[in-house]
């Protein structure tokens, strides 16, 4: 860099340059625009068209950040005014402070980091009166003629085995692509990598109405009802946003990972990930928990195409009821049934009986919950624990409510937690299928925005659209 008082030299100028250049540009670090910015050759003269060019670049990245022109401004080269060094060190600086990837602040304007959010009136929404390549999509279940949940069969659809929770639960899916594709001169992954280093996000969102909704017009459902419950929650979650760093959501009662584009493209071609999950709560804890939403990605071994999968899990009603006799107990959290066919790792157990000393059962006729750990088959016994799928509880429960060999009268009832805040033997009587009308939403946000970075131009009569298109694979 050149001192105070002396020319300016092509490598000074080539110096800023490279600063702006990689985070503007088409280079893997990039935005994918087009640069007005070259390299000065050794010994060229640095002509105002030069210096120009440069404020340019750097003025459309600070656009892209901030939302504002430059501040402070950048001298602009004429003819009457030259850049001093002064002026020189205002580029350098303002253009290491857009490129630092972390959030920084210098001359009192605090920018974002260069992969971070940017900033919201550079961001173009499609909304459904003016769509763009399929966004934004919305997919639609009208549970008064398709119920699903409770006890309807499942429609998993491709994709199933994705998904980690019980086999047999009630569950609905989408499974979907979100595409970039070749341009002139670019590769469909390099323009993925130029819409999420941009900023660009995929944003998803559901709801459920009554029955008689429709997606436009949501009727709440009746309190009290699994409807109701489902409604509840996706309306809580609000919009959950994927983007270059990992996920986050506008909403309550969601998970949320760093699980978001870099990640994915360090791990191409592998299973998919579950990346956020918007639940009712551990198993027990309300009438219908732990109904839950969860979206799982990942990315194909080419780098351009994002598959998402969206699950609703109506896991309240994961388990047939299932009554029988308590044989004997064999340990402080072991118990000997008079069998444990259908009874899974998860599933609640309530033990029955006419409380009284002689038997230890010292509870209401109602029972307390307690849920299956690990189950032995040939045993015949399952282990219990006080808390939900814990099966390496770091205390066990002693089961002091049953006295080994005193065992006359007690039963045990083992049922999803509809059926046990209930307190039902019947589970056609009490697994609701989900009857509402249930609406499945995805949208891009990306740069688009005023002076600033976009990812659909055209330069020297070529056309760069670095915008992905989304197809259903497998619908709700």
């Amino acid at each position: 860099m050149a001192s105070v008082g002396s020319n300016i030299t092509a490598a000074d100028y080539n110096a800023v340059q490279n600063i702006i250049a990689p985070i503007l540009g088409t280079a893997a670090t990039g935005y994918g625009q087009i640069l007005q910015s070259n390299q000065v050759l050794v010994n060229n003269k640095i002509t105002q068209a030069d210096w120009n060019a440069l404020q340019a670049d750097i003025t459309k990245t600070f656009y892209h950040q901030i939302g504002t022109a430059p501040s402070p401004s950048l001298t602009t080269a004429t003819t009457l005014i030259k850049i001093a060094y002064s002026d020189l060190n205002a580029y350098s600086v303002m253009s290491s402070a857009l490129a630092n990837t972390s959030s920084n602040t210098s001359n009192a304007v605090t920018y974002p980091g260069a992969y971070n959010q940017i900033a919201s009136n550079q961001y173009i929404t499609p909304t459904s009166g003016a769509s763009i390549q399929g966004f934004p999509h919305q997919v639609t279940r009208d549970g008064a003629s398709r119920p699903w949940g409770g006890t309807t069969t499942p429609n998993a659809g491709p994709g199933y085995n994705f998904q980690s929770v019980k086999s047999g639960i009630p569950i609905i899916s989408e499974q979907m692509s979100v595409t970039w594709n070749a341009g002139t001169g670019y590769t469909g992954a390099q323009a993925a990598q130029y819409f999420f280093n941009s900023g660009g996000q995929v944003q998803f969102s559901a709801s459920l109405g009554d029955t008689g909704s429709t997606p436009t017009s949501t009727i709440v459902p009746p309190a009290g009802t699994k409807n109701n419950s489902w409604w509840n929650l996706l309306d809580k979650m609000g919009v959950i946003t994927f983007d270059y760093n990992g996920v986050r959501y506008s909403g309550t009662g969601g998970t949320v990972t760093s699980i978001g584009w870099t990640y994915l493209q360090s791990n191409k071609g592998q299973p998919l990930v579950p990346i956020f999950t918007a639940s009712l709560g551990a198993a027990g804890s309300s009438i219908y928990a732990p109904n839950q939403y969860t979206i799982w990605a990942g990315l194909n071994t080419q780098g351009n195409v994002l598959t998402f999968q969206v699950f609703f899990e109506d896991l309240s009603s994961g388990f047939p009821v299932v009554t029988g006799t308590v044989n004997s107990i064999s340990g402080t959290n072991t118990i000997n049934l008079q069998s444990v066919s259908n009874i899974a790792q998860g599933t609640i157990i309530i033990f029955k009986g006419t409380p009284g000393t002689a038997n230890g059962l010292t509870v209401s006729t109602t029972g307390v919950a307690y849920y299956v750990a690990s189950v032995n088959v040939p045993a015949n016994a399952i282990t219990i624990s006080s808390s939900y799928n814990n099966a390496t509880a770091s205390v066990p429960i002693t089961i002091n409510t049953l006295t080994a060999g005193v065992l006359s009268g007690i039963t045990y009832q083992a049922a999803g937690t509809e059926d046990f805040f209930r307190n039902n033997t019947n589970p056609y009587d009490i697994d609701e299928d989900v009857s509402g009308f249930l609406t499945n939403n995805v949208n891009m946000n990306y740069s688009g925005g005023t002076n600033g970075v976009q990812m659909a131009f055209t330069n020297g009569g070529i056309t760069y659209n670095y915008l992905p298109t989304i197809a259903s694979l497998t619908t709700l």
